[in-house]
């Protein structure tokens, strides 16, 4: 019996990688109260990415590297974790989290096209860019938000990715997702919290392949 093996692979980070309160009169208290119950009344699987929204910690789960926040209606444990390790193997340099983060002849291709010749040499790369243009400093990932999904097909560009993995031999894909993700991280010699979305100017694109 020919035996299956079920893998999910982080494919790509693109991107960088390269409140006010205010009063109301009665009326609008009121109109606003309607809009709240009108939201309240709202079946779970109706509601948008990002209204159920969860978290996995290191403490509460040992393959937790960073911990990561996500709606758990649109993501399971396992593809939020490959998000959480893509990001612990880039803010640690590790080449072999990486490995076993993105799939291995994708991995290849990146380094190829990046003219490296290795994991190691391409995750160097990456955190060089980041250091000089957007960090300013060496730097620690500290938490990892997933906080949107790219539902449309056409938007998030399956098609292209689709065929580059064929061509790889990726086998059968049974699930693709395309997800933006935040990251809070921290400067080396400085007690401060970022949010890198703050320095690149916007979310990073994660896609998710098994």
């Amino acid at each position: 019996m020919k035996k299956f093996i079920r893998n999910t692979f982080a494919l790509l980070l693109s991107g960088a990688m390269l409140v006010s309160a205010v009063g109301c009169s009665e009326d609008e208290t009121s109109s606003y109260q309607d809009e709240a119950d009108l939201v309240g009344n709202l079946q779970e699987e109706d509601m948008p990415y990002g209204a159920t929204m969860t978290q996995i910690k290191p403490s509460q789960n040992d393959k937790v590297k960073i911990a990561v926040e996500y709606d758990y209606r649109f993501l399971t444990d396992e593809e939020a974790i490959k998000v959480s390790d893509y990001m612990a193997a880039l803010g640690t340099g590790d080449a072999a989290l990486m490995d076993a983060t993105v799939y291995p002849p994708y991995m290849q291709r990146l380094c190829s096209n990046n003219g490296v010749s290795d994991t190691q040499e391409y995750i160097d790369l990456m955190r060089e860019n980041l250091v000089n243009n957007y960090m300013g400093g060496e730097f620690e990932f500290t938490y990892v938000l997933i906080d949107e999904m790219v539902e449309d097909a056409d938007e998030a560009g399956f098609s292209t990715l689709d065929s580059i993995l064929e061509s790889l031999g990726v086998g059968e894909i049974t699930s693709k997702k395309l997800v933006k993700i935040d990251c809070m991280y921290s400067l080396e010699g400085d007690s401060g919290s970022y949010a890198l979305s703050y320095r690149t100017g916007g979310n990073q694109a994660v896609y998710i392949y098994t």
